[in-house]
């Protein structure tokens, strides 16, 4: 990554500004109180078009669980002192997806199309409850007909068009969020850091042989080659990064929409520091 890398020291010390920035996150989300949104503001209107679906109530989800996963992303490397392999990149990947989920749905300017977001996310959660409860053959708790016409009632009174049904594959939502992220500053690539992530969720080869440390050595079997694998410290961090930086964006344009006009005023914890290399 250049000869401007973070030192292990700059990498140890992000880890440790991350935990701690988290842990406020963390009480901020699971807060009982202070999530009530002002009706005379762009995200109130949006949840009075959207009841009984708000679109506040999806963005909070969203940053619930992303917060959630970073949370236990620090206290296993933080609090525990254990890097793996690829539980990190396995728990930033959790809150980068649901995070540009969130990003996904609140960043468009226009209502129209942060509605019907909402509801292809609603819609794919019906979906997705339906064929679970199929699987264990469990009764689909609330019936689904009636949740589905409440979706169907809120896209005609907010001039949906009518295909909005179809949730975008993972790739793309990170794809948009990013481009966001982007307008917004951001130097770090959120898509490219959702696949990095997403190999690792998933045990793909190729991220393992060009991304994680490996001690090699020869091997009795012709043609075979063994291997230690270990984490890349750097890159643990760069997708952790990428995780904080998706969450702490959301949180802020959550803030800003459901704050009246000129009031803008975030109580969001600054966040971890980090060194201009990573986010390259």
């Amino acid at each position: 990554m250049g000869d401007d890398a973070p030192s292990i020291d700059d990498i140890n010390n992000f880890w440790i500004d991350l935990h701690n920035s988290t842990q406020e996150r963390h009480d901020r989300v699971n807060a009982v109180d202070g999530w009530a949104v002002p009706p005379l503001t762009a995200l109130g209107r949006d949840d009075e078009l959207t009841y009984p679906y708000q679109l506040s109530h999806a963005v909070h989800s969203c940053l619930v669980m992303g917060v959630d996963h970073v949370h236990a992303l620090c206290t296993l490397v933080v609090d525990q002192g254990i890097m793996h392999v690829a539980a990190p990149a396995t728990l930033a990947r959790g809150a980068i997806e649901v995070a540009s989920a969130g990003l996904w749905m609140l960043s468009p300017r226009d209502r129209v199309t942060r509605v019907r977001r909402l509801l292809a996310w609603h819609a794919q959660n019906l979906r997705d409850g339906i064929g679970a409860a199929t699987t264990l053959g469990a009764e689909v708790p609330d019936a689904p007909e009636v949740r589905s016409d409440l979706l169907l009632e809120i896209a005609d009174r907010a001039g949906v068009p009518p295909d909005w049904s179809t949730w975008a594959p993972s790739s793309k939502v990170a794809k948009v969020a990013g481009e966001y992220l982007t307008a917004k500053g951001s130097r770090i690539n959120n898509l490219a850091a959702w696949q990095l992530a997403s190999g690792f969720a998933h045990g793909r080869p190729w991220v393992v042989h060009t991304v994680a440390d490996r001690d090699e050595t020869d091997s009795t079997t012709p043609g075979v080659t063994n291997a230690t694998v270990t984490a890349n410290f750097q890159v643990m961090a760069l997708l952790a990064r990428a995780a904080q930086v998706a969450l702490d964006s959301l949180m802020e344009l959550f803030e800003a929409r459901a704050t009246p006009p000129h009031t803008v005023q975030s109580t969001w914890p600054t966040g971890a520091s980090v060194p201009d290399a990573f986010s390259r």
